[in-house]
């Protein structure tokens, strides 16, 4: 099992669902090691683990037969995985009461149940726990003042599983393999089960934006190579997809995550006094929940399914039906119809390159994580684009409105080191190599994406000058790439 610092917050909290069954299968003495002891980045799994489901209603039964023996000590870490499994689920019930959001009443009775269930199970076995090792009482404090909106009060809710600085900085071990069985628990899936794994990857992406976001103020500083932050936001944007793969058999119960994203979003317009359907023609919602919706990716899925919707396999360019991005403005209109119409202009401006790269024609030698991205919804336009991919999309709104009218500098800075190698490989021998590295630096010494409108231009017999971006802007406007 990976270590909480690698793990997401989802991750983590199944591991203390799985615990409460796994240690009272077992029989070890002690406490257990502590939290930092076992600090490790993974571990490999014996292939003859054999893997079992324990029914929820026999965990009653079953912690009272432990107590029953008083031989064995409820260790450390199951303890703490207990107390806290039963305070989040409990405070996610409570957040859900005091909004007024819609709920599924016998989803929440099943909900209801398996908390009781483990309350019970903790009363059992109480004579064997060390006490006072969680405190949920403090935590509620600490939370209390923050539950404005549904989702923030959640996402305190979820600072149980942040792994404290002492953890962090605790030295790795390499355990030895793990051949001992593996227990988990029968779950009917919930709206609230979807709710509790829909949230924490809502703030797993929340701490991932705050990260890349602080990379790319250190470029603009000039303290960080474009290369070096190029590089670590499309890993994470790798992560962020791996995060949604992890919830996706919990939430294609309730039509996929983005499907639950949008129908949660409604609901909380609702709570909120927001009229959804109160919108103008062309837009996707009422732009008086424009931030709401940022916070669940509601605009930039809006725009990428519409584009998807109407673009065909060929991709072609935007000719600026809704706007035009304006880069001195960026992020920073008075309005949320501003800052809309920014947005949406920005996305169907880079779209088709990314989509043009995405196809044999342009694939190149390298395929980042946003064109593989658009690839694969190009493959099946049947299904939603992935939620990770909305939320990158979000990412390089944030990039390319962040840097402004200096965006562009990435690009300058990629031609200058093109025409420096270029130059360089003139005094290189005629080799495999040489012709390799050559084909690479040059070949955006034309922009591609610019031809290729040029060369559709040409076939359709449509004019040339319907093509109203000018050439390299997909490179000066995606510093990513």
């Amino acid at each position: 099992m990976l270590s909480p610092a690698y793990m997401s917050i989802y991750q983590q909290y199944k591991a203390d669902t799985d615990s409460k069954k796994k240690k009272k299968k077992g029989s070890g003495k002690g406490k257990g090691p502590s939290r930092a002891k076992n600090k490790k980045p993974k571990e490999q799994q014996d292939p003859n683990t054999k893997k079992y489901v324990i029914r929820v209603r026999d965990f009653e039964a079953m912690a009272k037969h432990v107590a029953d023996m008083n031989a064995i000590e409820v260790p450390h870490r199951t303890a703490v995985a207990l107390e806290r499994g039963i305070w989040v689920r409990r405070s996610f019930s409570q957040k859900l009461a005091e909004s007024g959001a819609r709920k599924d009443y016998r989803s929440d009775a099943t909900h209801s149940y398996f908390v009781q269930v483990l309350e019970k199970v903790r009363d059992y076995l109480k004579p064997t726990m060390e006490a006072g090792l969680f405190k949920p009482d403090e935590l509620d404090k600490k939370t209390d003042g923050k539950t404005d909106k549904l989702a923030k009060g959640m996402f305190d809710v979820l600072n149980v599983y942040t792994p404290s600085e002492e953890f962090l900085n605790a030295p790795d071990i390499t355990p030895a393999p793990a051949s001992e069985p593996q227990y988990t628990v029968e779950e009917e899936v919930t709206w609230e089960d979807a709710l509790v794994a829909f949230l924490p990857l809502l703030r797993d992406y929340d701490i991932l934006s705050k990260e890349i976001r602080s990379l790319w103020d250190k470029y603009a500083a000039g303290q960080l190579d474009l290369a070096a932050v190029s590089i670590a936001t499309n890993t994470a944007f790798e992560f962020a997809n791996s995060m949604e793969k992890e919830i996706k058999d919990v939430m294609d119960k309730f039509g996929g995550t983005p499907a639950f994203s949008a129908s949660y979003f409604q609901s909380l317009c609702e709570e909120q006094g927001i009229k959804y359907d109160k919108k103008k023609q062309g837009d996707p919602f009422d732009l008086e929940a424009y931030d709401l919706a940022k916070t669940f990716f509601i605009n930039t899925t809006s725009v990428l399914e519409r584009y998807l919707l109407k673009a065909g396999r060929t991709p072609s360019s935007y000719k600026g039906g809704l706007g035009w991005y304006d880069e001195k403005l960026g992020g920073g209109g008075a309005t949320n119809r501003d800052k809309w119409d920014q947005d949406r202009a920005a996305l169907l401006e880079v779209l088709p390159g990314l989509h043009m790269l995405s196809t044999k024609p342009g694939q190149g030698e390298v395929e980042d994580e946003l064109i593989r991205g658009i690839g694969t919804c190009f493959k099946d336009k049947s299904q939603h684009p992935p939620f990770w991919l909305s939320w990158a999309l979000q990412i390089y709104l944030d990039i390319l409105q962040g840097l402004g009218e200096n965006v562009g500098r990435g690009y300058e800075d990629m031609k200058q080191a093109s025409l420096k190698i270029q130059k360089a490989l003139l005094q290189v021998d005629h080799t495999p190599g040489r012709t390799r590295v050559l084909s690479t630096v040059t070949r955006w010494n034309k922009d591609p994406i610019f031809m290729a409108n040029q060369d559709l231009a040409t076939i359709t017999n449509t004019s040339s000058s319907n093509n109203k971006i000018p050439e390299f802007q997909f490179l000066r406007r995606n510093p990513l790439h």
